[in-house]
């Protein structure tokens, strides 16, 4: 039960990196779609911000909880997606 439950937050943290990295791609591309934001540079800051928290949240599981010592974490497969 231990590893599911760090498998569903692995899996959750990986998804919603992805979702931010695209947003900020989205941000850095097409920024059409800021209108309603009073500056472009405090949005993609923002989004860096959470970029980074995501990614450190990441690597801290990675780095807790690996499977008979290997270099893969825990959910790896549950989170790796199509790249």
């Amino acid at each position: 039960m231990r590893q599911q439950y760090i498998q569903g937050i692995y899996g959750e943290i990986a998804g919603k990196l992805d979702q931010k990295l695209m947003d900020l791609e989205n941000l850095l591309t097409n920024s059409v779609g800021i209108g309603e934001h009073g500056s472009i540079s405090d949005e993609i800051k923002k989004h860096l911000e959470e970029v980074d928290k995501l990614k450190s949240l990441k690597q801290t599981i990675e780095e807790l909880f690996t499977q008979n010592n290997s270099a893969a974490p825990v959910g790896e497969d549950v989170a790796a997606g199509p790249e």
